[in-house]
C-alpha cells in the first residue's frame, strides 16, 4: 500500500483582502503550501506529491520547492475550474504513476498549514480501515436551522455535528469510480469524501483538532503564527539556569 498526495494550490485572496493565490501568503517567511509539503516531504508513509496549481503560480512553486528540498513531486498540473475539476485533474494525472486499487489518495488544502505527522498518519490508518476518512473537528457554537425568512425553525444537536477539514484519505480505486460517477451525473460536492458517500460509504471522521485551521482571514494568519509558536515552544522548552 502506497500513500500518494494530491495537493490543491488554488484560491483566491479575496476574503484576505489580497490579489494574490492564498496559498503563497507568507507564514513566518514560508508560503501556506511550503508548509504542507514539507510535513509530506519528511513523513515516511508518503510516496508521491501531485501539486494542482495556476499555470502563473507554477514558476514560484517550483522556486519553493528547490529552495526547500522538495523531492517528492512527480507532477505539478494546473487546476480546474472548481475544486472538484482540480482534484479529479489530479487523480487522473496520479494513473500516470501506475497505483494500485488499495493505494490511498491523500487530498490536502494548501490553505490548512497546520497539519500535523500525527494527524497525516491517523487519517491514512483510518483510510485504510474503512477506505476512506477525513479530519474534522467538533463544531463548540450552537447549532440552529433558521429559514428564508430569518426565523428559527430548530436548535440542532451540536455533538452529533462537525466541520470538515483536510486531509482527506481515500482508496485510489474508489476515488476513481466516485469521481467518474460525479462526472457523469454533473454532480459537485463540498469535500472529497462527499463524492464516496454518495457509494454508500461511510468514511471516518478522524479528530483534526481546532488548531488544524484553514486560513481565510488575515486574522487566521495571527492566530496560525502563534500556534506554531506555541508547538516550538513546547517541543523545545525554555530550560531554567
Amino acid at each position: 500500500m502506497t500513500v500518494h498526495v494530491l495537493l490543491g494550490a488554488g484560491g483566491s485572496g479575496s476574503r484576505m483582502k489580497n490579489s494574490m493565490n492564498k496559498s503563497f501568503l507568507l507564514l513566518e517567511g514560508k508560503p501556506l503550501i511550503a508548509h504542507s509539503l514539507l510535513k509530506f516531504q519528511h513523513h515516511p508513509e508518503i510516496s508521491s506529491i501531485i501539486v494542482m496549481v495556476h499555470k502563473e503560480w507554477v514558476n514560484e512553486l517550483m522556486t519553493w520547492v528547490n529552495r526547500l528540498g522538495i523531492t517528492k513531486i512527480k507532477r505539478v498540473v494546473e487546476g480546474g475550474k472548481e475544486r472538484q475539476d482540480s482534484v479529479r485533474i489530479g487523480l487522473e494525472t496520479l494513473s500516470q504513476l501506475h497505483p494500485k486499487e488499495d493505494d490511498i489518495v491523500l487530498v490536502h488544502n494548501a490553505a490548512n498549514p497546520l497539519l500535523t505527522d500525527g494527524l497525516i498518519s491517523e487519517c491514512i490508518r483510518a483510510a485504510q480501515l474503512h477506505r476512506a476518512s477525513v479530519a474534522g473537528y467538533r463544531v463548540k457554537d450552537t447549532l440552529k436551522r433558521v429559514g428564508d425568512d430569518g426565523h428559527i425553525l430548530e436548535t440542532l444537536e451540536r455533538k452529533e455535528w462537525w466541520g470538515m477539514q483536510t486531509p482527506q484519505c481515500i482508496e485510489y480505486a474508489l476515488f476513481v469510480r466516485a469521481h467518474a460517477q460525479a462526472l457523469k451525473e454533473g454532480f459537485y460536492g463540498t469535500d472529497d469524501v462527499q463524492l464516496v458517500e454518495r457509494l454508500k460509504i461511510r468514511p471516518m471522521v478522524v479528530d483534526g483538532g481546532y488548531e488544524n485551521l484553514k486560513i481565510t482571514t488575515p486574522e487566521d494568519l495571527l492566530v496560525a503564527e502563534r500556534i506554531l509558536q506555541k508547538r516550538r515552544e513546547s517541543e523545545f522548552p525554555t530550560q531554567n539556569t
